[in-house]
């Protein structure tokens, strides 16, 4: 080039100076015909302080507002909260995230989100399960070396085929990466054993040996990548 090229920008505010939203619920607000046993599961648009994401702030209800009695845990950037017992068939449930969970960075959501959703008459679909949201995102980049991959599906899924047969992580020269796995809701957890490398790029990889809780498999293996930057 013979001459510089130069272009401005505007930076916006830092992260912890950002009030949390929900991205993505599953079962979705108005969802129909969802399985009996399944969990409710969020996705925050970023890291969650995990004191703030409880039983407290994450909550489901059934008719005439009686609380469904259950357990929440929080990975990455995904809240499950998992009923204690199966659902009634053919109900209406209201799930509820409050104001008062917070950030990584201590801003809290600025006003509770609610939705509802109607269950089935069974825990079977009979539907083939889909991946539909990840964390991290395919092509992310800039990723802590401590990441962990989160992976949302589109159905409750056979727990006993939610392993590390079945999803795994591999580095850039297609080396498996040691890691456990472990099934929440509809979303499953791939842990690594040790801090990944730096500014390397990984792959992820869901088998179509992934099937629903009524065992009907994944029509084809889904993969994506992402890179990392700097340390934890």
């Amino acid at each position: 080039m013979d001459t510089d090229y130069r272009w401005p920008f505007t930076t916006g505010s830092s992260l912890a100076a950002v009030a949390p939203q929900v991205v993505m619920s599953m079962p979705a607000d108005q969802d129909s015909n969802v399985n009996l046993d399944a969990s409710v599961v969020v996705y925050f648009n970023q890291p969650m302080d995990t004191q703030t994401i409880n039983t407290s702030t994450f909550t489901l209800v059934g008719p005439h507002g009686a609380q469904i009695a259950g357990s929440v845990t929080y990975a990455g950037t995904a809240a499950v909260f998992k009923p204690d017992a199966p659902l009634d068939p053919q109900t209406v449930y209201t799930a509820m995230v409050t104001a008062a969970a917070a950030s990584a960075g201590g801003t809290q959501m600025g006003s509770d989100l609610q939705w509802s959703f109607t269950t089935g008459s069974s825990t079977a679909s009979g539907v083939a399960p889909t991946v539909l949201f990840s964390d991290p995102a395919p092509y992310a980049y800039g990723l802590a070396t401590n990441s962990k991959v989160s992976i949302a599906f589109s159905e409750a899924l056979d727990p006993t085929t939610v392993n590390t047969t079945n999803i795994t992580l591999t580095d850039a020269n297609g080396q498996a990466v040691t890691g456990s796995v472990s099934y929440k809701g509809y979303v499953a957890f791939f842990v690594p054993a040790a801090p990944l490398a730096q500014s390397s790029t990984y792959t992820v990889t869901v088998s179509a040996g992934i099937k629903s809780i009524d065992g009907v498999r994944m029509g084809a293996p889904v993969s994506w990548t992402f890179t990392t930057a700097g340390g934890i």
